[in-house]
């Protein structure tokens, strides 16, 4: 069972900082990723989904993973990410030159950032979610969704977008891998929808959330739970936090009668 924090989107004018790297800079550094990628082979590495921790100095067991591998770079054609601090230039570094690149991030009004899609050049489009007019609520979701041939592979971590997060803290990971699917029958299964609503939800464009419905989910291992902060609608309750939690709790018979039972309310607060 997975979280996911998302918000709403609204077009506006595009504006290019992120994260502290200006828009020019960021320019830059893309223009020494533009060349060919390599055309060779990849094959389906987690096809019944795997719980994973970020690979650091001290780790020594094969439950740990880099980026790097992860990614696959000889083999990535396109990528989406969303991640709530990026660092850039050394993601630049993880990945092939020249493919496609969709970046969903957080921003700051108070520096000046505005809400929208801006495209920094040809193959890499940048999303800016908004957020509420008070000092509450942040886009948080941590994943990507990594392109190959012949499959998908999605990835949901705790590990914001930075070398300190992915080479020196212990973060979780789940990842699995969805194959092309055989036939346009494909019945659609909750944790495709949820994907696809994620997406929606942050108003990526069509042309590439609508890449989702050409991939197989039914052999998903997990409940994809969105966390999106604001008030909602009645019928949306079963669609984020905790009544969604509660719902998939109970599908996995993980939740039984207990109003017998104390209850224990554990929460954390952060500045």
């Amino acid at each position: 069972m997975l979280r996911l924090g998302y918000r709403a989107l609204r077009i506006s004018q595009p504006h290019l900082p992120y994260g502290g790297v200006h828009g020019s800079h960021l320019g830059k550094t893309l223009a020494l990723v533009r060349g060919l990628s390599s055309h060779s082979t990849c094959e389906i590495k987690y096809p019944d989904g795997k719980e994973l921790l970020t690979k650091t100095a001290s780790s020594s067991n094969e439950n740990h993973v880099t980026l790097e591998e992860l990614i696959d770079k000889k083999n990535l054609r396109k990528l989406f990410l969303a991640t709530y601090q990026l660092e850039i230039d050394w993601l630049l570094s993880k990945l092939p030159r020249s493919i496609p690149i969709c970046l969903a991030r957080n921003w700051d009004r108070l520096s000046g950032e505005q809400p929208g899609i801006s495209s920094l050049h040809s193959n890499f489009t940048v999303v800016h979610p908004p957020l509420s007019e008070n000092q509450y609520g942040s886009m948080h979701a941590k994943l990507f969704i990594l392109y190959y041939d012949e499959f998908i592979r999605v990835v949901v971590t705790s590990a914001n977008m930075t070398s300190l997060d992915w080479e020196t803290f212990e973060n979780a990971i789940f990842v699995q891998d969805f194959s092309r699917a055989r036939s346009e029958a494909v019945r659609p299964c909750a944790f495709g929808r949820d994907l696809y609503h994620f997406l929606g939800a942050l108003r990526i464009p069509n042309f590439i959330r609508n890449t989702l419905t050409g991939y197989d989910f039914s052999t998903a291992k997990v409940t994809l739970i969105p966390s999106v902060p604001g008030a909602h609608l009645q019928n949306q309750e079963e669609v984020y936090g905790h009544k969604k939690i509660a719902q998939a709790l109970m599908k996995h018979g993980l939740m039984s009668n207990c109003s017998d039972n104390k209850m224990t309310l554990e929460y954390q607060v952060g500045f």
